[in-house]
């Protein structure tokens, strides 16, 4: 199931690659619409697999999520959580698990994207690593891969490769509105 997963989501994984690159993480600036877009795709992508079961085919599913570790970071840097892009209602378990496919790579991807934001410290950053800092158990993705091929006879590949591209295009899309930070007031503004 790995090899279809990745060889039918190459192209994608590759616009991804491509649309955040173009983020300058060594800046404070940059940082922050990087964190923006991540926060457009991946609250929506978690608000759905928690609204389809995802506990029930994922049960270490709490450990993975990072959706608090991501709105702790914007909060750190004053930013306003943004409206995450629209997703079906409810995702099939196939489509689930072609989604976490996507999520979790992006875990593994944070620890890269951590040392280069970690090359140029600016004031505060320290404290808004939250996110790129959760990826730190690497036991994460080659226990997901497990839980995947155990449950890959019960499930249609075509699906699940259909559940990781509609999860590398949600990134895509948020990469490509081009967030720009916007400031909130934390003292008047309740954090979601």
């Amino acid at each position: 199931m790995r090899q279809q997963l990745r060889c039918a989501t190459t192209p994608l994984h590759h616009q991804v690659d491509a649309a955040f690159s173009a983020y300058a993480l060594h800046t404070r600036d940059g940082y922050s619409d990087f964190l923006l877009a991540h926060a457009r795709a991946l609250l929506g992508l978690e608000v759905a697999l928690e609204a389809s079961g995802i506990e029930c085919l994922l049960p270490d599913w709490p450990q993975r999520r990072r959706r608090d570790a991501l709105r702790h970071d914007l909060l750190v840097l004053d930013l306003a959580v943004p409206t995450p892009l629209p997703l079906p209602d409810t995702l099939d378990s196939a489509t689930c698990w072609g989604l976490v496919y996507v999520l979790e790579g992006s875990r593994m991807g944070a620890r890269l994207l951590l040392e280069r934001v970690r090359e140029t410290p600016w004031p505060g950053q320290l404290h808004a690593l939250h996110y790129l800092q959760h990826a730190g158990d690497s036991a994460l993705w080659p226990r997901f891969l497990s839980q995947l091929q155990q449950a890959a006879a019960e499930l249609n590949a075509a699906a699940v490769c259909r559940g990781a591209e509609l999860g590398f295009q949600q990134f895509i899309a948020a990469a490509s509105q081009g967030c720009h930070a916007q400031a909130i007031d934390n003292r008047s503004t309740a954090a979601p």
